[in-house]
């Protein structure tokens, strides 16, 4: 065998030796000689010897033919590879964070039925405001939201079986901050009337494209109905037995009501804006051709609506590293906790999206 694939300078194999009709030809273009002293076998033999041929030339031209292709398809795998990779990629960056989207949004159902249950159980007097039958049921604690960067769920005295019920169920949801150095709950660290803990901003865009807090949710809060003349929402829900009507609201009075939230930030996708050829946001109801989609900058100096009252932000000074560059991104890092990655050359926030969870349930045992 000599040559190459694409110079033709060799044979298959299969024309070395060919076999028609039981009978061995050696040389697929070798005529045939055939000594016999039988006349009436030469034109049989001379049948054979022109199979022979054609079928070693229909042979060579499907090979030839076959060789030429693979030589003008150098490289054709490899791109349709690239092409399919990226895809691929995508749709499983996709599905991943579909997944922890799904896991949180679970954690989070089942944490509020069971705080909605177990907070109905238990015994506190009839006229408690939510607030105080939460505090006093040991249910949850809110500086549990905050944990110590060696904090060891298995450890029998201090690990998990420690936390109060609520925490244990949303820690699947804690994520580690190298800011701080601790494994919190997702969301703006604040110094509270009892130590620093978790709230949760909302982020709205203004017709400028611009991002600004507008509101602050706690993680577990009872739900409330709205003042019909200011439209804000009410200080207190139905827990009380003495609550009013417009407390109440679609309740009956002597009822759990509360309300979980969860900040679900995605490291895969990035939060995006509607604007306009001159930047203004445009809703979107607006024709995909009169708008483009613009990435948010991550920039915490933003306006902020006013916290509750006894909390105060907990800034930090996150850790520098070579060249003054803050090390490394995050989906949950900077002082509101709405993180940052990159993208498009520059830092950028992360997708966002506030699950909420509620749990209902009649409160079963009134004290006097």
């Amino acid at each position: 065998m000599t040559g190459t694939a694409c110079d033709g300078g060799w044979e298959s194999p299969t024309f070395e030796r060919l076999n028609v009709d039981g009978v061995s030809w050696n040389g697929v273009m070798r005529r045939v000689s055939l000594r016999s002293s039988n006349e009436r076998t030469r034109p049989v033999v001379a049948n054979v010897e022109r199979r022979a041929v054609r079928i070693a030339r229909v042979r060579r031209s499907g090979v030839e033919g076959l060789q030429g292709k693979a030589c003008g398809r150098g490289g054709q795998a490899l791109l349709e590879f690239a092409i399919v990779a990226f895809v691929l990629t995508l749709l499983l960056a996709g599905m991943i964070a579909m997944g922890f989207a799904l896991l949180s949004a679970h954690v989070l159902t089942q944490a509020a039925d069971v705080a909605a249950q177990e907070l109905a159980r238990h015994p506190a007097p009839a006229t408690w405001t939510f607030q105080e039958g939460l505090a006093d049921s040991g249910l949850y604690d809110e500086t549990a939201l905050i944990l110590p960067a060696g904090f060891d769920a298995s450890d029998p005295a201090n690990g998990l079986a420690s936390l109060p019920l609520v925490n244990r169920m949303l820690f699947p949801l804690y994520r580690y901050d190298p800011d701080r150095g601790v494994l919190r709950y997702p969301g703006a660290v604040v110094d509270g009337p009892t130590g620093l803990t978790v709230l949760i901003p909302i982020v709205a865009t203004n017709a400028s494209g611009v991002q600004e807090i507008t509101e602050w949710l706690r993680p577990i809060e009872e739900i409330t109905a709205a003042d019909p003349v200011s439209g804000s929402r009410l200080a207190d829900g139905p827990y009380a037995l003495d609550a009013t009507a417009m407390e109440a609201g679609s309740l009956d009075p002597g009822m759990v009501a509360l309300r979980m939230n969860y900040p679900y930030q995605s490291p895969a996708m990035i939060a995006s804006v509607r604007v306009d050829a001159g930047g203004n946001v445009v809703p979107s109801t607006v024709v995909p051709s009169a708008a483009t989609n613009r990435p948010v900058a991550a920039d915490d100096s933003i306006t902020a609506a006013a916290l509750p009252t006894g909390y105060t932000l907990s800034t930090i000074t996150p850790p520098v590293g070579v060249n003054g560059v803050v090390e490394g991104s995050g989906a949950n890092r900077g002082d509101y906790g709405l993180g940052e990655v990159f993208a498009y050359g520059t830092a950028v926030r992360p997708y966002r999206a506030v699950l909420s969870a509620q749990g209902i349930a009649r409160r079963e045992v009134l004290l006097p």
